[in-house]
């Protein structure tokens, strides 16, 4: 993991973060990069864990509002992080406790939704799935996770997590699965909420990758 003297995305930063981001410095200066990943070679653990963490880091500046990100400063304080880092490390926990993310701490305070998301549509490709839907309202939905499988039935468990889709505006939406090994997949595509809260309602999907 990165080793810090300072929070994260300072001048001291160096290290990797959980084997996506790699920071450190040269005769250039300080840099931060994605790690480079062999093509299937992750453990499913291992990618179930990459995919809530790309997620995450991707949208603390574009989905979460200033209220959000000032709800983190408490937690950040207390273990002298910077807020991004306590947001980070507590969603990954919950992650590990086989629940969804929130973009506030403490989770909660903000309601579920009434209505039910339209479904997302995938379409395998050539080494990758496009997934296509369209928002007519979002609520305070945030994002779906995409769970991937050889066989059905599907089991229940977070290691199978490929994926996760950003649900933060309405209209159409085109996003896609890279890396998929060729062969018929089966989905399971799970709806969650800001406040953390996973909806009941699951989507099952097929498509065949080439």
């Amino acid at each position: 993991m990165a080793r810090l003297t300072g929070p994260l995305g300072s001048l001291e930063a160096h290290g990797k973060l959980a084997g996506i981001l790699s920071y450190g410095k040269n005769q250039g200066g300080s840099y931060a990069r994605k790690s480079p990943v062999e093509r299937y070679s992750q453990s499913h653990l291992q990618r179930s864990c990459r995919a809530m963490l790309a997620f995450l880091s991707s949208h603390w500046l574009d989905a979460l509002t200033n209220t959000d990100r000032a709800s983190w400063e408490p937690l950040a304080a207390a273990r002298t992080i910077s807020p991004q880092q306590a947001y980070l490390r507590h969603n990954l926990q919950r992650w590990g406790n086989w629940k969804s993310p929130s973009v506030r701490y403490p989770p909660g305070g903000l309601q579920t939704n009434g209505f039910l998301l339209p479904q997302p549509t995938p379409t395998g490709q050539t080494g990758r799935v496009k997934w296509t839907w369209t928002a007519l309202t979002i609520g305070n939905w945030w994002g779906m996770r995409i769970h991937r499988y050889p066989t059905t039935p599907f089991p229940s468990n977070r290691n199978s997590l490929s994926t996760v889709l950003l649900l933060n505006a309405t209209g159409p939406h085109t996003a896609y699965e890279l890396d998929v090994p060729p062969g018929t997949w089966f989905y399971n595509v799970v709806p969650f909420h800001k406040n953390g809260q996973t909806s009941t309602t699951v989507y099952n999907k097929t498509t065949t990758v080439q």
